[in-house]
């Protein structure tokens, strides 16, 4: 059995690397606050607490993004390990959490796969 996306160009897993940082930023930046707005949080705090704990993600962009610089993908890597270790004990409040924090997760999971990949198909110098 072949693990998804082994056969494909460095191209192709870049690029699926960039839409899954992507998805992941939008629920970050959405999906996280309605979670919280739910839960009884202000409007403003709510959001302004997802701007808050996506603002590395942010700053780390630039190199997801362009998925040409192997070392920094390394480092973007190990603090997206931060994250999920969050989002992970985030689930364990049950309720809602299990599920909003449970897509986070699998959207996490899913950025650290591609970025496996790309990792190890970029050229070693």
């Amino acid at each position: 059995m072949a693990l998804y996306g082994k056969h494909w160009s460095l191209n192709q897993q870049q690029q699926a690397l960039r839409v899954s940082y992507v998805l992941w930023l939008i629920w970050l930046g959405l999906g996280v606050p309605l979670g919280q707005l739910y839960d009884g949080m202000p409007v403003k705090a709510a959001f302004g607490m997802a701007l808050l704990a996506s603002l590395p993600l942010w700053l780390l962009a630039h190199w997801v993004l362009t998925a040409k610089h192997g070392r920094m993908l390394i480092l973007a890597g190990m603090i997206i390990l931060i994250y999920l270790g969050a989002a992970a004990l985030a689930i364990l409040h049950g309720g809602l959490s299990l599920i909003w924090f449970g897509i986070e997760t699998i959207l996490i999971l899913n950025v650290l796969y591609w970025l496996m990949w790309v990792i190890e198909r970029l050229p070693r110098y």
